[in-house]
C-alpha cells in the first residue's frame, strides 16, 4: 500500500486459502482508505529456520525461508469467505474482510548454515 508520500507498511493478522491472503480492516481507517484509493498491495513474510551464532557479528548467519507476494486487495462480500476468516480469527467479526489476489510471488531461502 502507498500513503501520501511513503509507502504505507503495517503487521498483520492473515489467513492464506486458495492463492489468496486474506485479512481484515477497521470499517473506518488508514489501511482502507489507502486500499480504495489504489488497492495494488504487497505482502510479505519471513519464517526463521536457525540462527548460527558466532563470536564475531559479521560471521552469524540465518536460516530462513521468505516470500512476497503481489497483488490487488478488494473487500469481500461472499458470506462463506467471510466465514472462512471469521473461523481463522472470531475477534475481528464485525470488520472489514479483505482479500488479495496473488499476481506474483517471489520466493527465496537460504539453507547455507
Amino acid at each position: 500500500m502507498h500513503g501520501d508520500q511513503y509507502p504505507y507498511v503495517i503487521p498483520l493478522c492473515y489467513t492464506y486459502h486458495n492463492n489468496s491472503v486474506y485479512f481484515h480492516a477497521r470499517k473506518k481507517g488508514q489501511k482502507l482508505n489507502y486500499i480504495k484509493n489504489n488497492n495494488r498491495v504487497c505482502f510479505q513474510v519471513d519464517k526463521v529456520k536457525t540462527l548460527k551464532t558466532a563470536s564475531s557479528p559479521c560471521d552469524y548467519s540465518l536460516k530462513y525461508t521468505s516470500v512476497i507476494i503481489y497483488g490487488q486487495a478488494e473487500e469481500v462480500h461472499d458470506f462463506n469467505e467471510k466465514e472462512l476468516v471469521n473461523n481463522f480469527n472470531e475477534f475481528y467479526y464485525n470488520e472489514v474482510y479483505l482479500r488479495e489476489d496473488t499476481i506474483g510471488v517471489f520466493n527465496k531461502e537460504n539453507n547455507n548454515i
